[in-house]
């Protein structure tokens, strides 16, 4: 009976130790998870602000088609991504994406101010979001809060 009693407690404590390290995995494994998404979802908004600068860029070289189709590009990217967006970020896209319309037919017409519009937008866009990222994301602190002890 000494012996069974053994066995089962040794089958017992090998159970126990499996658990507890699944479950360490597993907490680990979400945890990793959810910064593999908010990495996606940082990079989609990267890759968009890069998609609206080279709109702005091409728009300043009065290369309103390329800008054209590159900004059209954004919008349908921004309007995919906003589902994804932090709340707080996701009423500044909107707005940004209701610009759409004017902006592609001013490129459309060649209009000289379409350059400006897309790089204050760009700066919109781009401020907006960096204000909603968490610090961990950015790289640490603030540069203000960075220089001063």
């Amino acid at each position: 009976m000494n012996r069974g009693k053994g066995v089962l407690l040794a089958a017992l404590g090998a159970a126990l130790a499996f658990a507890a390290g699944f479950g360490w995995q597993y907490v680990r494994a979400e945890r990793l998870e959810d910064r593999v998404a908010a990495l996606e979802r940082d990079l989609e908004f990267q890759r968009l602000a890069t998609e609206l600068g080279v709109a702005a860029v091409e728009a300043e070289r009065e290369n309103y088609e390329a800008a054209r189709r590159t900004a059209s590009g954004f919008f349908t990217g921004l309007q995919a991504a906003i589902d994804s967006a932090p709340p707080e970020l996701a009423g500044e896209m909107s707005s940004i994406l209701a610009r759409r319309d004017a902006i592609i037919t001013d490129l459309s017409r060649g209009v000289p101010a379409s350059a400006d519009t897309l790089a204050a937008l760009f700066i919109r866009y781009h401020l907006s979001w960096e204000a909603v990222r968490p610090e961990a994301e950015r790289g640490g602190a603030p540069p203000a809060a960075a220089g001063s002890t």
